[in-house]
């Protein structure tokens, strides 16, 4: 194992940053010392991708109601209408198991992939390493989380595409938030994150053990904990409210 170790240690000279190679060296040791894969180094569909910093710097201080992101537009608020009359029974049903209304599930799916139709064209366990270069620690957890879902999740650990984070599916799971709050909601056998109704029941499980609630305190500190960002969180309290809000207009509009 030290034989291949080395082997491995030496195939990250090829990124050509002391700094990387020094970060790739420290997290494959550290994998190697807890019994975990580290050939998936030397795969070479490996790679750092170098403008990771910088997309994790940018996102974070998203402004989700400008119009350059286009969250809060008469198209997007289109596409939710539509998902909200396509998928009505499933989002009740979800709203009846875990107290989620449909409008906030609504909106986490939209902001976060348009609906399934922008999960990601990165590979997954390339960004979880990508970020733990970049000085995101914690996400060591994040990646011995994904090589444990192999065969369960994927077969090659290099298929799985999604976020610049390693974030991956409709609703953007991490490897440790789909294996705690996965749920196979349509009753097919498997836990699929790119399932439109594994989705819904997956956003509505997360907030709902996460303290969802009637209060709206609750529902921020819910909200909060599926995406770290007071920017985010706003977002999707005031998008659920506009959604209802305009609900409210059409029924009134239907019965006059």
């Amino acid at each position: 194992m030290k034989r291949v170790f080395l082997f491995l240690f030496l195939t990250t000279s090829c990124f050509g940053s002391e700094s990387i190679e020094q970060k790739i060296g420290e997290l494959m040791e550290r994998l190697h010392k807890d019994d975990y894969h580290i050939e998936y180094f030397a795969d070479p569909r490996f790679k750092v991708y170098e403008n990771t910093n910088k997309l994790a710097t940018t996102l974070n201080t998203m402004n989700y109601f400008s119009a350059k992101f286009g969250y809060f537009t008469e198209h997007s608020f289109k596409q939710s209408f539509d998902f909200l009359e396509k998928y009505q029974p499933v989002l009740e049903k979800a709203n009846k198991k875990y107290g989620v209304e449909p409008e906030y599930i609504t909106a986490i799916l939209q902001i976060e992939s348009n609906f399934g139709r922008k999960t990601g064209n990165r590979i997954v366990f390339n960004s979880l390493a990508s970020m733990y270069v970049y000085n995101r620690k914690w996400m060591y957890s994040e990646i011995k989380q994904y090589i444990s879902l192999k065969g369960i999740l994927y077969e090659d650990p290099f298929e799985l595409k999604g976020s610049y984070a390693g974030a991956f599916g409709i609703a953007q799971a991490l490897p440790s938030s789909y294996k705690k709050f996965g749920v196979d909601f349509n009753g097919d056998g498997k836990v699929d994150p790119y399932d439109t109704e594994d989705a819904i029941g997956f956003v509505a499980n997360y907030l709902n053990k996460c303290g969802f609630a009637t209060s709206q305190k609750n529902k921020k500190n819910a909200i909060f904990s599926y995406n770290r960002q007071t920017n985010y969180v706003n977002a999707i309290i005031e998008y659920s409210a506009e959604l209802k809000r305009r609900q409210k207009e059409m029924h009134q509009a239907t019965k006059e």
